[in-house]
């Protein structure tokens, strides 16, 4: 597939970065969703890329674009953003500020890390449960696109799903971190 360890600082690995990944054989598996849901949000993003290429080039051939070509664009970004959360912080990618925290030692970084993963893995929780309530309401009263009517929950089950899914991310991050701590 693609590699685990994304270049950091310098030409560090994330592991090398004190985030380590979380691979081992009770987190496997998360890994491995965290990847698949990337490689779905990549896929997703091509295919929004591809919707764009088509609907420019037949504005400018046939003066005729693709009908709902926007519809298309924002909920397929929304998709494909939502599907590369779990694995951007799984694997440490996501920006962080250090300005502050470049003097402090390993273990006091370390202790940051676990602080900001355990705020982190609440605000994902509280979002993934907002985004389930939000999913029930548009499926219920069944909101659809204006131009397409393409059913708006659908891009809100990918998004529940990713949410959760970066929840566990969190949650085993965390657990890392407290183990590592603990030593």
């Amino acid at each position: 597939m693609f590699p685990l360890r994304p270049l950091g600082r310098r030409g560090k690995s994330a592991r090398d970065l004190n985030q380590p990944l979380v691979e081992n054989t009770s987190t496997g598996w998360l890994a491995r969703a965290a990847r698949l849901t990337t490689l779905a949000g990549g896929a997703m993003l091509c295919a929004v890329a591809l919707v764009v290429v088509l609907s420019v080039g037949g504005r400018y051939i046939f003066g005729r674009p693709i009908e709902g070509d926007y519809e298309l664009v924002e909920t397929g970004m929304a998709v494909a953003i939502f599907l590369c959360f779990p694995y951007c912080h799984l694997t440490g990618a996501n920006l962080v500020a250090e300005f502050f925290s470049t003097g402090f030692s390993k273990r006091t970084n370390l202790a940051l890390d676990a602080v900001s993963d355990a705020v982190f893995a609440l605000v994902a929780a509280v979002f993934t449960w907002r985004l389930a309530i939000g999913l029930g309401r548009k499926y219920e009263q069944y909101d659809t696109t204006m131009l397409l009517a393409i059913p708006i929950w659908i891009g809100f089950v990918f998004a529940v799903l990713a949410m959760g899914l970066l929840t566990l991310v969190c949650l085993a991050r965390l657990a890392d971190e407290v183990k590592r701590l603990a030593r």
